[in-house]
């Protein structure tokens, strides 16, 4: 189910950030384990098309998204249409997960009746949604190393002899991992950390995060703080005066993903075993 992957995306020809999602997952490299299809749409009846026809787990939604205020539905922008998502119960089929790689789709200045809302409202399970407006080039590789994720970590889960992992599980390490990179990034940019403290360091964030540790971030702070001569409490400061929102920071998880099992022993899933194993 997890394997093929839709993509609704609505965007003019001329909007220079049209193929950025397509290009940053070209670079990962997913296929042929994956199947990832994109499906161009110009109005909200070609969304309910597309919704209609595709059974898999996954939908991403590539477009604009925005608000109206605390009065009106948020919408997706779908051509010149605004997608009230929540007009799409019981007309559409809605996969149990659903990625938002628009602005501000659970808006913080919003009304309630986000389209991230909707989506639950719709059947949905889990939704990743934005809190803002988010930077293109950074929400498709945000985008991108989700899907990249599936095609390369459940492999991963399987061979340590794992049968099952949650879909909160799964994305809760993600956006470790993503922000890991945004914390480490700013550091590089401050000249505080190199390429190599930067790559040792990312390397031990995720390999904590991997294995459930709880102190990952004051690992990863006591590691920079070696190398850079501040303290944890000294990068902490830094990191609240300069730079108190990462990119990670604006997107947010919304519905029961606990719900979502993903089975990786296929002879498990086979005989119709749910449940993790004990290790």
């Amino acid at each position: 189910a997890l394997k093929d992957i839709l993509v609704i995306r609505s965007f003019e020809n001329h909007d220079k950030i049209k193929k950025m999602l397509e290009t940053a997952i070209g670079l990962f490299e997913v296929e042929p384990r994956l199947n990832i299809k994109f499906v161009d749409v110009k109005n909200i009846h070609e969304v309910i098309s597309a919704l209609n026809e595709y059974a898999g787990a996954i939908v991403v939604f590539d477009c604009h998204g925005g608000h109206d205020g605390e009065n009106k539905p948020g919408f997706l922008r779908i051509g010149r249409e605004k997608l009230d998502v929540w007009s799409l119960f019981g007309v559409a089929r809605i996969p149990p997960i659903v990625l938002l790689s628009a602005c501000s789709t659970s808006a913080i200045g919003g009304s309630h009746a986000s389209p991230a809302n909707g989506f639950l409202r719709c059947g949905a399970l889990s939704v990743i949604g934005t809190f803002l407006p988010v930077d293109a080039v950074k929400s498709s590789a945000f985008m991108a190393r989700i899907i990249y994720r599936i095609h390369s970590f459940l492999p991963a889960v399987r061979s340590l002899n794992y049968d099952a992992i949650s879909w909160r599980a799964f994305i809760s390490g993600f956006l470790k991992m993503s922000y890991s990179t945004d914390v480490l990034k700013f550091f590089q940019e401050k000249k505080l950390i190199d390429h190599k403290a930067y790559y040792d360091t990312h390397l031990a964030a995720n390999k904590d995060i991997g294995l459930m540790e709880p102190n990952w971030y004051e690992n990863l702070l006591a590691s920079v703080a070696g190398v850079s001569k501040k303290t944890p409490d000294e990068l902490v400061i830094l990191i609240k005066e300069n730079n108190p929102l990462f990119e990670t920071m604006l997107y947010c998880q919304l519905g029961r993903p606990e719900l979502i099992t993903i089975i990786v022993d296929k002879n498990k899933a086979s005989t119709g075993l749910s449940s993790p194993s004990s290790k």
